[in-house]
């Protein structure tokens, strides 16, 4: 028996090319660091270590290549991750277009502590494609996996995130409204979305909470595939806000999206812990 975290993809329907894809991504972990499947929870040993593998069931009308990295929610610990042999902060994997493929991973060294632990794989952006249409499903492409776990490891150190919210402006009320993209655009007036990053510009990122409660969030840069904690903010329930920001203190590598994980600020009457994740489209940075 084995531990299952799934991720269904929306199907990609492409209009030109008439085609349907379908991609599910689902993680399980060895029986040892299970502590209640339908909750979501789990642990790790003494040594803060998780194993198990991640399944990637595609139907698709080529071979992919993914990108494969994780980072937690509340802690700035970086995380890598052992795959065939190779320890690193993220892997190229591919997959074959159908079927699918489980590839065996290892986490080790965790920080002690109450943890949410996101795994996310994403198509590689490859800047020789010139089809619009491709360029649009890989800059979309990603598989959010998140598992709650208790790390029994005495001996890591923590770099716990403060807590430093900011109330993000509101700018539209919401109905009915489902989006899962982010957006993020070159000035104030939000009609020009951004297609580059760089470090001396400012940009405005929308995010729509279609939820009916307040999330507190974290916003992660993902440079290349590696995570830094970018800020946290507070979005109303059912409204559209905006952000302004800029990434001088960062280094942009050849591309990079964004990725909030949020929360409900207060709690629901759910059995497990509720996480909400959205993300931007990947953008070339320089």
């Amino acid at each position: 028996m084995s531990d299952l975290n799934t991720h269904h993809e929306k199907s990609s329907q492409h209009t030109v090319k008439k085609t349907t894809e379908s991609r599910t991504t689902e993680i399980h972990l060895n029986p040892e660091y299970i502590i209640d499947r339908d909750l979501n929870s789990f642990q790790t040993d003494e040594k803060g270590t998780l194993e198990g593998f991640i399944w990637y069931k595609y139907s698709t009308t080529k071979e992919n290549q993914l990108a494969v990295y994780a980072f937690l929610e509340n802690d700035a610990t970086p995380v890598n991750i052992e795959i065939n042999e190779s320890t690193a902060p993220y892997h190229i994997i591919n997959i074959p277009k159908e079927g699918g493929k489980k590839v065996p991973f290892t986490i080790t060294n965790l920080p002690q502590g109450e943890h949410m632990l996101y795994i996310i794989g994403e198509k590689v952006l490859n800047h020789s494609v010139q089809d619009p249409m491709e360029i649009y499903d890989t800059q979309r492409t990603v598989a959010r996996n998140f598992l709650s776990v208790k790390v029994n490891n005495e001996h890591s150190e923590t770099a716990t995130i403060s807590s430093s919210y900011m109330t993000a402006q509101k700018i539209e009320d919401l109905k009915n409204e489902t989006s899962v993209i982010m957006q993020m655009y070159e000035n104030s007036n939000l009609i020009k979305e951004a297609e580059l990053l760089n470090r001396k510009d400012e940009y405005f990122l929308t995010i729509e909470n279609q939820y009916d409660f307040e999330l507190k969030a974290h916003l992660k840069l993902i440079s290349e595939y590696e995570a830094f904690e970018l800020q946290q903010i507070i979005v109303a329930p059912s409204s559209k806000v905006v952000i302004p920001l800029n990434f001088q203190a960062y280094h942009l590598m050849n591309s990079a999206r964004l990725i909030m994980v949020a929360a409900p600020s207060e709690p629901l009457h759910t059995d497990y812990s509720l996480r909400i994740v959205k993300t931007t489209k990947r953008m070339r940075a320089s």
